[in-house]
């Protein structure tokens, strides 16, 4: 395959005609996402599984800007409800970008870790994004489109966080299944890669820790010394969607502050 890049192309025409699927993409990572893709010029489809307030702000706020958007509500742990999501999408043609940003996250040790919970966080975070990637990618490689997929992920694939366990489990795996796409899809021209998604102080993030956590966190866990901010990872999204990526195949981009370079025990 030829990649022509275009360093004459103006930066808000990067993604003229192209459309992005972004799960989870109306608040935190996934906004700041939307608003990089729809501001180099792709139409996209902002999923999100709950608060319609959240979703319908977003996207007053990317129309204001004169951007093209629309709301897919969809909870990607339900097989019947991805389906609806993809069918509704490709009724327009294949996607160019998938961006697997929502997630299911929870706190609580081993010892307290229930069946349900564990089963509901590999429900959306491993076996919807198996079934967004698939249902997507057969789409993208029967019409030739070399599409873009890249998954959220995190530390906590890598890492034991002990009151994490479903979690760790979950981005674990999660880790893998990219690995085991990204193999049979580049022979279609489809590049999928994932973001090691260092700690961000995103709205949920927000609800998890008090400011003197946060505080405590950032000075002695991450070496960069701050939290990340979303646009800051939405910015290695749109990399990695861009033909500026194009020799980077199955990889996981860190993004994490530097947080990869401590000792695990350290966590």
């Amino acid at each position: 395959m030829n990649v022509e890049l275009c360093p004459e192309m103006s930066n808000t025409e990067k993604f003229n005609g192209q459309r992005a699927l972004i799960t989870g993409g109306t608040k935190g990572i996934g906004k700041a996402t939307a608003l990089r893709l729809a501001g180099r010029g792709a139409h996209v489809y902002l999923n999100y599984a709950s608060s319609q307030a959240d979703a319908e702000e977003t996207l007053a706020e990317l129309q204001a800007l004169g951007h093209s958007a629309e709301l897919l509500k969809a909870d990607i742990g339900d097989p019947e409800q991805v389906a609806t999501l993809l069918k509704k999408v490709h009724a327009d043609g294949p996607l160019d970008m998938l961006i697997c940003n929502a997630a299911y996250s929870t706190k609580v040790p081993f010892v307290e870790t229930e069946f349900s919970l564990l089963q509901r966080s590999l429900e959306v975070n491993v076996l919807g994004n198996f079934n967004l990637i698939q249902q997507a990618g057969r789409v993208m490689s029967e019409a030739g489109v070399n599409g873009r997929i890249v998954i959220c992920s995190s530390p906590h694939g890598t890492f034991v966080f002990p009151d994490a366990f479903a979690y760790d489990v979950s981005k674990a795996a999660l880790n893998h299944l990219m690995r085991g796409v990204a193999l049979p899809l580049i022979d279609d021209g489809i590049r999928v890669n994932a973001v090691d998604i260092g700690w961000t102080l995103t709205p949920g993030e927000r609800a998890f820790t008090t400011e003197a956590e946060q505080h405590e966190i950032s000075q002695t866990i991450i070496p960069i010394k701050r939290s990340a901010e979303a646009d800051e990872i939405a910015g290695v999204i749109e990399f990695l969607c861009s033909d500026e990526s194009s020799y980077i195949v199955g990889s996981l981009v860190g993004a994490d502050g530097g947080f990869a370079l401590r000792p695990s025990t350290q966590v």
